[in-house]
């Protein structure tokens, strides 16, 4: 019977206030009034309840079951209306908002509670710091008249008469169920929620702030400038504290945003999204000690190694990122590879280290960290460009000359590819150049100094840049004799010796055992580069030398010690190498004696002075100076390039 009277009283007040609004039915505009129009409640029986509760299949958008249906959030309801509001209602538990500390408040039936007091307002404004304090679960002018000829009716705010217990805590529910837009359009309906949960358990005025959405389809009313509850000023919704402090206010991504928060929008839709809740179309905000965490985390992504002057990285590059959150703590940390690397996950705690990333191209990171309150960051991008290591490149081109000496050459005897030497050449009862293609005639013959000569042929053209004793017993073949100098020898000299120093810092790729008995073994097998390291010392006493190395590779045997002797032995090549992939590079001798042995391969000792006798090379010979009847056989040394990271 109570509840009865009290319907019935409400009702009777209702339809008293209705007459007297100045707002005529289906009126497209309204002006602001000084205050407020307060109306009084209605009590609902169970059966009001329940019809209130009846079309909540309907009600809920796809995917979403964020609304609590408990039978206490219907208790109470505004009769039909247009932009009023409760008078102070009481609430179970104090709060502590941003500060202050409230015990009763306003529902209004634009989607939005306040606590000083009462709010008409239908246009939506910006939530700030300077509004008055509100919590706006949608904040749009919520019409819940109904124009009647057969429309769909509105539903209406509702609210607790006693608190409901929300996971374990108690709660002050209302909510804005299957709720029209101005002028009584209920053509599109929305649905959500406002609840406020005590959390006193965490400390004095604790609370929480939920908001849940079900289904939002309209969000500006006629006369906020909106066509069909679309586009003019369009709803927010969020809370501020309104003391003026620029960090006690938040308001939702897609406020004031046409079709913003709508379900249409996935991005920024109200039920599309989450905050601390698993379900989508709930927002949970902790007030703790007067302040919602509304901060959000900062994250920094750290690159290892670093990157090259112009930004890029090579190699393997190790990535991780690291979250700060300075009031509720971080959550989580989510990460998305794109680009050159995919992949991505979303790591628990304050770090996260992500694979390797070794693919060359470019590797865009999309990170952002929660915190345990719901805030998620804005996304923050690394991009991961990595380069092949820049390299150092040297080509070696060891093939032009049979013998090139920058000093004397004296005994020569027969060299069938070109002679050049910078400083004087001897040779008689000899032959030079014959091993050479009829048209390859340039420079066969090269004296720096004097040309001494005699009984002898040279297929080719000849030089001297000093005298010549170049008489009728010597033959020019294919070419004549003249006097100049068309070799700088100097600069071939520091071109050399810098290879030389070059191929003696390249580190050994393969491996040389000399065994008791004398025989000494070279062994590669990479099908580019192998590189042998062998002391001089290690020839002495020497029976055989075998290098083994695949076919088409390129050997380099750096050798170090001053002096070195050759004798008693041969070269064996196992593996497909041959004369034309092996180069003898002697680091740092200054004397090299060979007698009845055979250098198959080419020898770069630009240092070196060497003695050469009753014996031969297959390939070329680029020294300071030979004297010796040594034989030079052509099998030049094939063109090859050698590359070597730069740190």
């Amino acid at each position: 019977m109570k509840r009865q009277v009290i319907s019935l009283l409400a009702a009777l007040a209702f339809i008293t206030t209705a007459c007297s609004s100045p707002e005529g039915e289906g009126t497209a505009e309204k002006s602001e009034k000084t205050g407020p129009l307060l109306i009084s409640s209605v009590l609902n029986d169970a059966k009001a309840r329940a019809s209130l509760k009846s079309a909540r299949s309907q009600l809920v958008a796809p995917g979403t079951e964020a609304i609590v249906w408990d039978d206490e959030c219907f208790a109470l309801s505004l009769p039909p209306n247009d932009d009023s509001s409760t008078s102070a209602v009481a609430l179970p538990f104090e709060l502590n908002f941003f500060g202050t500390t409230y015990s009763n408040f306003f529902i209004n039936n634009n989607g939005n509670v306040t606590f000083d007091a009462p709010m008409r307002t239908w246009t939506p404004f910006q939530l700030t710091a300077n509004t008055p304090p509100i919590i706006a679960a949608f904040l749009a002018d919520v019409d819940t008249r109904t124009s009647g000829g057969g429309n769909p009716v509105s539903g209406l705010t509702t609210y607790s008469e006693n608190p409901i217990s929300y996971e374990g805590h108690r709660a002050f529910c209302i909510s804005w169920v299957d709720v029209g837009y101005f002028s009584q359009h209920t053509d599109k309906l929305n649905t959500f929620q406002l609840l406020l949960v005590e959390r006193a358990d965490t400390g004095p005025g604790d609370f929480d702030i939920v908001l849940n959405y079900s289904r939002i389809l309209w969000e500006t009313g006629d006369a906020s400038q909106g066509h069909g509850g679309f586009g003019g000023t369009p709803a927010g919704a969020g809370f501020s504290a309104g003391n003026g402090d620029p960090a006690a206010f938040f308001q939702f991504p897609g406020s004031l945003v046409t079709q913003g928060l709508l379900d249409s929008n996935p991005e920024t839709g109200l039920v599309h999204n989450s905050r601390n809740s698993p379900l989508l179309g709930r927002y949970v905000f902790n007030v703790r000690n007067g302040h919602p965490d509304v901060t959000p985390p900062v994250s920094t992504a750290f690159a290892l190694p670093p990157p090259d002057a112009s930004g890029e990285y090579h190699g393997p590059v190790s990535v991780t990122i690291t979250a700060t959150d300075d009031e509720s703590g971080v959550a989580s940390i989510t990460y998305a590879l794109s680009g050159a690397t995919a992949g991505g996950a979303t790591v628990t705690g304050s770090a996260a280290s992500l694979p390797p990333i070794t693919n060359l191209g470019v590797t865009t990171i999309t990170y952002y960290a929660r915190d345990v309150a719901g805030n998620v960051e804005a996304p923050r991008t690394l991009v991961i460009n990595i380069t092949p290591e820049p390299v150092d490149c040297v080509t070696v081109r060891l093939h032009d000359y049979n013998l090139f000496l920058l000093g004397d050459y004296t005994g020569g005897h027969d060299v069938v590819g070109k002679v050049a030497a910078g400083g004087n050449i001897s040779m008689h009862g000899f032959a030079v150049g014959s091993g050479l293609a009829e048209t390859d005639i340039d420079n066969v013959l090269v004296a720096g100094g004097n040309l001494d000569i005699s009984h002898g042929g040279v297929f080719g053209n000849a030089f001297y840049g000093g005298s010549t004793t170049a008489d009728g017993t010597v033959t020019f073949a294919r070419g004549q004799l003249a006097q100049g100098s068309p070799i700088d020898f100097t600069a071939r000299g520091t071109e050399l010796g810098n290879l030389s120093t070059f191929l003696a810092g390249q580190a050994a790729t393969g491996t040389t055992t000399r065994e008791v008995w004398g025989g000494i073994f070279s062994h590669g097998t990479h099908a580019g580069l192998n590189v042998f390291d062998v002391n001089a010392s290690d020839f002495n006493g020497a029976v055989l030398w075998s290098i083994d190395a695949p076919a088409g590779s390129f050997v380099v045997v750096n050798i170090r010690g001053a002096s070195a002797s050759f004798g008693g032995f041969g070269i064996h090549f196992t593996g497909g190498i041959d004369q034309h992939g092996v180069l003898y590079n002697f680091v740092d001798a200054t004397s090299i004696t060979a007698n009845g042995f055979g250098f198959w391969g080419t020898v770069l000792a630009p240092s070196a002075n060497i003695t050469f006798n009753n014996g031969s090379w297959d390939g070329g010979i680029y020294a300071h100076s030979l004297t010796g009847d040594a034989e030079g056989h052509i099998n030049p040394l094939n063109e090859h390039e050698i590359c070597t990271e730069l740190n």
